[in-house]
This record gives structure tokens, sequence and C-alpha cells, in this order.
């Protein structure tokens, strides 16, 4: 039987030796990214026979790590056991690519879709390589050191200890300042950042400071994976030009001289969609890209192999198209249309920093080609203009699903709602094979209104939410 613990410090301490042997390079499958961001996530580790899983929400979604250890086959059983017994889906994160073929092959798990967002994917470079920075390739590299060490002299790279604690404060103040815009992500990134220093050497972590004159103008924070360094923390002051070259060679260089461990990869994590980033972890040159695909097992998705348009009464219901961004980027930035679906763009971490017009249409693209959700554009004609959209999402092994509607400010009162609603419940009850459920904020009359016009009915209610299904449902 498949039992899962709530992440706390001491539990991951338990599963910190399973966490290390991961075979997937992956740096959302280690104990620093587990201690960075479980905060609302609902971490969750448990072992099967000497098998390693880890559970987390992931959006709307509960995800899993695929299982590791001595018994793969046997973990996957209990794992489709238990999402069968609490209805949940049976969708793992952090796949790699050879893992996703893997994935498709096993006769255990079927209806198979899955995909990737390049901005989480993670670089992987050569571990000699960039200790050595030896070659051609990596004669910039080489040229920005030389030219740090003859402006600022040679630094001094070793062990960050307790008392090293305030000073890394004042270079954080310092840090602070030179990122003055700081969106959502990068706050809480800061914010554990600043936890991780405390903790960091209670679970094996290796971290590393740079300093010039005594001064600490850099700082890196990483750990062993398997035959992976992976990178979690790197923060150097921008004023000091090659601080952020010299900081990570010491660092690689810092954790060959004590870790006595026979390396082959660096993982550098991903860049989040900055591109300015991104043009800075290219130039090092990495010897593979980490693709970090979400994979759902038993989608009702599967089988739709091209988005269907629904036609009704004064009403088209049909696939969210390029011409669409501009009215689905004010949909999905309306604070009065989304306080409604208790959703705030601007506190989504999924979400890139610089939010534009293909911000929201990517997503649900993505969304749609990993069988994660179906997404229909509400227009009053063919062709016409999208006033609207009708979202059904967060498929269960079960094949139960949620479903959601909202408008345009100026689609309201048209009933475009009612109609478009009862529309895309049919037809996901009846193509799909789905059981779907509803739920709206009970200060949200309109959407009472339109749920109960489809033919769901109310069957439970909590502080916040009304809860709908089909009278048949148990």
């Amino acid at each position: 039987m498949l039992i899962f613990e709530d992440f706390t410090k001491d539990t991951l301490k338990k599963y910190t030796g399973y966490i290390k042997k991961s075979p997937l390079r992956c740096s959302d499958v280690s104990v620093g990214s587990f201690l960075m961001w479980n905060k609302g996530s609902n971490l969750q580790f448990a072992v099967i026979n000497e098998t390693f899983i880890s559970k987390r929400d992931y959006g709307d979604e509960t995800v899993f790590s695929f299982p590791y250890g001595k018994d793969e086959n046997g973990a996957i059983d209990q794992l489709i056991e238990y999402v069968e017994q609490n209805d949940l889906a049976l969708t793992f994160y952090g796949v790699n690519d050879i893992l996703f073929e893997k994935i498709k092959e096993n006769p255990k798990l079927s209806a198979v879709m899955g995909g990737y967002e390049r901005r989480w994917s993670d670089y992987i470079y050569d571990f000699e390589e960039m200790r050595t920075f030896s070659g051609g390739k990596f004669a910039g590299q080489r040229n920005h050191i030389n030219k740090f060490i003859k402006h600022y002299g040679l630094p001094e790279f070793s062990a960050i200890t307790e008392d090293d604690l305030p000073k890394i404060k004042e270079f954080l103040l310092e840090y602070k300042e030179e990122h003055t815009q700081r969106f959502y992500i990068e706050e809480s990134e800061l914010t554990s950042t600043e936890m991780m220093l405390e903790i960091f050497e209670q679970f094996g972590l290796y971290g590393g400071k740079l300093e010039i004159n005594g001064k600490i103008i850099g700082f890196s924070i990483g750990e062993i994976v398997g035959d992976t360094l992976i990178i979690h923390i790197e923060k150097a002051l921008r004023k000091y030009q090659g601080a952020y070259p010299t900081l990570f060679n010491r660092f690689v260089n810092f954790v060959y001289e004590n870790s006595g461990e026979n390396l082959k990869f660096v993982n550098r994590e991903d860049d989040s969609g900055d591109l300015g980033l991104r043009t800075s972890k290219l130039q090092y040159k990495p010897v593979f890209l980490l693709n970090k695909n979400l994979v759902k097992v038993n989608s009702p998705l599967y089988s739709i192999k091209k988005h269907p348009t629904l036609i009704g009464d004064g009403i088209v219901l049909d696939q969210i198209t390029e011409e669409d961004k501009q009215n689905y980027f004010a949909l999905c930035v309306d604070d009065e249309v989304n306080k409604l679906w208790g959703y705030d763009y601007k506190t989504d971490v999924f979400l890139p920093s610089d939010v534009n017009e293909d911000t929201f249409f990517d997503v649900q693209k993505h969304d749609n080609s990993i069988g994660y959700s179906i997404n229909f554009a509400i227009r009053e004609t063919i062709g016409g203009e999208l006033l609207g959209e009708t979202i059904v999402y967060n498929f269960t092994y079960n094949r139960n699903a949620e479903m959601g509607c909202r408008l345009l400010k100026k689609a309201w009162g048209k009933k475009l709602g009612q109609k478009a609603y009862q529309m895309t419940l049919e037809w996901a009850e009846k193509v799909l094979n789905a059981r779907i459920t509803g739920k709206c904020f009970k200060q949200n009359i309109p959407s009472f209104k339109m749920i109960t016009y489809s033919g769901l009915t109310l069957f439970k209610e909590d502080e916040d939410f009304y809860y709908f299904k089909r009278k048949n449902i148990e």
C-alpha cells in the first residue's frame, strides 16, 4: 500500500538518501528544489520496496515524480491503485525525453500525452569543461575571468559558514538594489534563498562564497544527485564585471575538490523564459537541454485528433486561434473577471515575468497538447471575435473532470455563458465520456445560475464554494 508523508524538514532528511540516487539529472527532483519550492504545493514523499515517489500540486492538479529504485513496475501498480482510489490524475512531472519514451512504451500505461515548455528546460553542461574552461569554445569565459582578476585582484573562494551570514545578508541587500524590478517568482526565489542559507548544510548541500578584499560579491549553493552537480543558487553583483563566470568556475572546482565524487555533468537549472539569462546560459555551451515533460496517463483527450467546433443558437464554440490573442489576453488579465474565478495572473508562478499577448495563448495551447485541458473560444458567429472561453480540465484517471467558463465584460448579459457551458458539458459527457463537476464562489450568482441552467445540481458546499454535479453521479 502506497503511503505518502507530508513534507517537513525532518521527513525530507528521512528521504534524502533516496533523492540523491535519482537517475533523472532533473533539478525538480532534488533536495534543494524540494526545500526551495515546497510552499503551497502539498509536497509529499513515499517509498515502497525501496522505490521513491514524490507527490505535489501543480496548478490545479496533483502530479508525481516517476518511480525509481528497486521495483519501478511494482510502484507503478501501486500508484495506479492510489490514483483510482483517490480520484486523482496520473501525471508525472520532471520527465526527461528518454523517460517519456519509456513511459509511452510501458504496457501498464495507456493514452499517454505530454510535452514540455522550453523555459523550464534545464541546462546540462560537461563537468570537466566547466571546471577547466579549456579549449577555444570557452575563450570568452576565460577572458571574462582574466579581466575580473586584472580589475579586482585574485578572488578568494571558500565554504559558506554560519559566521558569513551577516555579510551575505549585506550582499543580498546590495543585490536587491541591482534588481529593483522583481516579479512574484523572483521574490519567492529570494525568500527561499535566505531560508537555504540557514539550513543547506543540514542536508549535505555545498555552499561557497566569492570574495574580493574580504567583501562577499557572490555565492552559490548546490548539491550532488547521482553523477550531476545541480546548482540551485548563483548570485553575484553585476557591477563586478566577470563576477558570474568567476563564481561559476570557482564553485565547480570547489565541489570537485571537496566531494571526492566522479561527476559527469553540471545542471544550472532553467532560464524561466528570461531571454537575457537564456543568452548567458547558452554561451557556456550546454551538452544538452534536459526537457522536463509533464506526462499525463489515461487522458480522455488522447482520442481527440482535431479540435471540435460546436454550433448552437447564436453561439459558436471552437479553437482559440492566433487571431484571438488580443481578446484572450484581455480576458486573462481582467482583474474583475478573474476575481470570480479566484485567479490572479500576477501571482501565477508558472507564468514568465514579461506577460504579453503570446503568454496565455501559449499556455492554453500547451495544456491542450499534454492532455490537461481543452479550451473553447466563445463566439456569436463563425469567424467572429472571441468573447470568452469554456474549459474542461483536470481530468482524473477515472475520467472525472472540472469545467469553467468566463466572458469578457462586453459579453455579459447575453446568456452566452449559459449556452456555452451547457454545450461544452454535453460534448464532454458524450464524446469524452467524462463525468463533469463544477464549482463557483458563493457570492458569484451569475455562475450559480449558469451552472444550474446546464443541468448540474448542487451537492455540497464549503466556506467559499458551491459544488455541482449530475444527479446520478456518486
